[in-house]
C-alpha cells in the first residue's frame, strides 16, 4: 500500500472545504480506483462545481476551470464503496470497479456522474427508518430496489456499461493469449500489452492454473506486474522489468509449440481478416506462435 492511501478523511475534507464555492473545478487523481473514489468523496464534500475527475497526467483545464489535486485515501474510497453498494447493490459496485480499469481518459468523470445518479435515484430514502442503516452495506431485501444498471441508455449509466464491457472483453483476451516462458529460477514469466489494466483480473485465473508455482505477468502498457508465489499474488508498479534468461529446456519447448501450431494450419482455410478480428495485431508481439 502506498503512503498516500493513509491520508485520513479529515485531510480530504479539508482540501474540499478549501475550494472556492461554486467555482468550476477539475479534481486531479492518480488514476487508480482508490484515487477516483477519493475524488468522488471530495466532490460530495465541496460546494464547488466539480466538472471533471481525471488522472493528473491527462488534465487539460477548461477556460476558467481550477485544478485541485486530491491524494488517494483508502478510508474515503471505502466510504464511497459502501455508499455505492448500499444504494445500487453489489452489481453496481462491480460495474464501477471493473470500469475503473478502462483506459478511457474520462473514466473518473463517468464514475462520478454514475455515483451521483445512483445516490439520487437509489433506494437510500426508503432505508431512513431502518435500524441498520448505519452499518448495512449490502442489499438486505427489506426494500424493493430498482436496478440502476438496467437503464442501459441513460447518459450516466451507458458509459459505465460500455467501459465495463471493454474491460471484460480485454480480460478474456489476456486469459486466452498470454504466453508464459520458463526462465531461470524456476519462474514462469509472461509479457502482455492489453488496452485496459486487466492484470489484477487475470491473476486469480492463472493462480488456479499454476497452483503454488511461481509466475509473473508484466503489463508493458500500464507498467504493472502481477507476481505470484506460494499461491498468493500481489501487484507491483514498475516502469521496466527484465526477466531472467530462459531456462535450458525453454527453447526446445517453444520450438515444439511452433511446430504444433504450424501442423494444425489448414492453408485452404487461411483467413487473415478473421484472425485479426479474434486475435488483434497489437497483441501479436507477445504471442509466441506469431513471432519469427
Amino acid at each position: 500500500m502506498s503512503s498516500s492511501l493513509a491520508f485520513p478523511i479529515s485531510e480530504i475534507e479539508r482540501i474540499a472545504a478549501s475550494i472556492e464555492p461554486c467555482a468550476p473545478v477539475a479534481l486531479a487523481c492518480d488514476g487508480t480506483l482508490e484515487g477516483i473514489l477519493t475524488s468522488v468523496f471530495a466532490a460530495f464534500a465541496t460546494t464547488a462545481d466539480v466538472q471533471d475527475i481525471i488522472e493528473g497526467s491527462h488534465v487539460q483545464p477548461r477556460i476558467g476551470q481550477v485544478v485541485v489535486a486530491v491524494p488517494a485515501s483508502m478510508d474515503a474510497a471505502t466510504r464511497v464503496q459502501h455508499g455505492i453498494v448500499r444504494t445500487g447493490g453489489m452489481e453496481s459496485w462491480s460495474a464501477v470497479m471493473t470500469a475503473a480499469a478502462s483506459d478511457d481518459p474520462h473514466v473518473g468523470t463517468h464514475i462520478y456522474r454514475f455515483v451521483r445518479y445512483a445516490f439520487a435515484a437509489g433506494s437510500a430514502a426508503t432505508c431512513s427508518a431502518c435500524d441498520r442503516k448505519t452499518t448495512c452495506i449490502k442489499p438486505c431485501g427489506r426494500v424493493e430496489r430498482r436496478s440502476i444498471l438496467a437503464q442501459l441508455t441513460h447518459p450516466c449509466v451507458e458509459p459505465i456499461l460500455r467501459m465495463q464491457t471493454q474491460v471484460v472483453n480485454e480480460t478474456e483476451k489476456m486469459r486466452n493469449f498470454t504466453r508464459f516462458q520458463h526462465v531461470e529460477g524456476d519462474l514462469w514469466f509472461a509479457k502482455c500489452n492489453p488496452s485496459c489494466s486487466v492484470v489484477p483480473f487475470v491473476m486469480d485465473h492463472f493462480g488456479r492454473r499454476f497452483n503454488t508455482q511461481r509466475f509473473a505477468i508484466y503489463d508493458e502498457t500500464h507498467h504493472i506486474a502481477g507476481v505470484s508465489e506460494g499461491g498468493k499474488w500481489q501487484l507491483v508498479a514498475t516502469d521496466e522489468l527484465a526477466p531472467p534468461p530462459i531456462a535450458d529446456d525453454e527453447a526446445a519447448v517453444q520450438d515444439a509449440w511452433k511446430r504444433f501450431y504450424d501442423a494444425l494450419t489448414i492453408d485452404a482455410r487461411y483467413n487473415p481478416e478473421l484472425r485479426r478480428h479474434f486475435m488483434p495485431m497489437r497483441l501479436w508481439k507477445n504471442i509466441l506462435e506469431l513471432t519469427p
